[in-house]
């Protein structure tokens, strides 16, 4: 007597489901990995008449120059001790590359590990209130799931 490994047709629908996955996982990857391509061919967002750049209708921006009752609005950094020279230093530590420093306008990026993706942050002095203007923003894709907040918050704690 034989034994069947078939067991009412189980055994291909498993078969096709698990091509079927890996088939969407590939095709993911190479969409990603795409976007990540594009993300690091574009530009960081220039100041507009000496300010920062505005956020746009995607939540993966956060910018001290936001209305304070927005979702994008981050608070600037207020330390009396802190420079451009001491912010690039610790964008540095914290695994960013400083792009720019325009005489006091400061432009960094992060580049993700995985596929590569870019986010760009810019810090902009006002000394006249004795703090600087900060916004960090993701090239490209709808949600940053918080990494460019967090990444504010990062800067603010090591300064």
């Amino acid at each position: 007597m034989a034994i069947t490994r078939n067991v009412n047709g189980r055994e291909p629908m498993i078969k096709y489901s698990l091509i079927a996955a890996l088939v969407i996982a590939i095709a993911l990857t190479v969409i990603l990995i795409r976007q990540a391509r594009i993300s690091a061919q574009q530009s960081p967002p220039a100041l507009q008449a000496g300010t920062l750049a505005p956020c746009g209708k995607k939540p993966n921006c956060v910018s001290s120059a936001a209305p304070t009752d927005s979702d994008q609005y981050i608070a600037p950094i207020s330390n009396p001790g802190a420079t451009i020279q001491s912010i690039s230093a610790a964008i540095e530590k914290m695994g960013g590359t400083t792009q720019t420093v325009d005489g006091d306008t400061l432009t960094a990026t992060f580049t993700s590990a995985l596929f590569g993706f870019v986010d760009d942050m810019t810090v902009l002095p006002d000394t006249s209130a004795g703090i600087f203007q900060i916004r960090s923003s993701s090239r490209v894709g709808y949600s940053d799931m918080g990494a460019n907040r967090k990444r504010v918050e990062q800067l603010r704690a090591s300064l």
